[in-house]
């Protein structure tokens, strides 16, 4: 069995050698994401004209416009004036309402 893992481990990494052999990783795409404010969690303040630098899935920069630099092949989205509030999520749910017990028997909806 081992000489034919080795073989094939061989094999796979052969594979890749050459020009045009292997398809490359794609590049996460960069969006840059600007503020008129942002509410900082951590400290409780609300701090103005704030960048957040995105690439891929992951959040690379955050700051003061002036001070975050944007790749020009950056997409770039202009909130104006507008507040982001890091981290907020949706979770209100009632699993187990019974709209009977709760009367809202007459707030579901139905179709005819």
């Amino acid at each position: 069995m081992k000489p034919f893992l080795l073989a094939s481990a061989s094999l796979a990494s052969l594979a890749c050698f050459g020009p045009g052999l292997c398809a490359e990783a794609p590049t996460p795409a960069l969006v840059a994401i600007h503020a008129g404010r942002m509410i900082d969690t951590e400290s409780g303040k609300v701090l103005a004209d704030q960048t957040i630098l995105i690439r891929g899935e992951k959040i690379e920069a955050v700051g003061p416009t002036a001070s975050v630099t944007v790749p020009a092949d950056a997409r770039r989205i202009d909130l104006g004036d507008e507040t982001v509030l890091p981290g907020l999520i949706d979770v209100h749910v009632h699993l187990t309402a019974n709209a009977d017990d709760e009367g809202l028997a007459g707030e579901t909806v139905t179709t005819a």
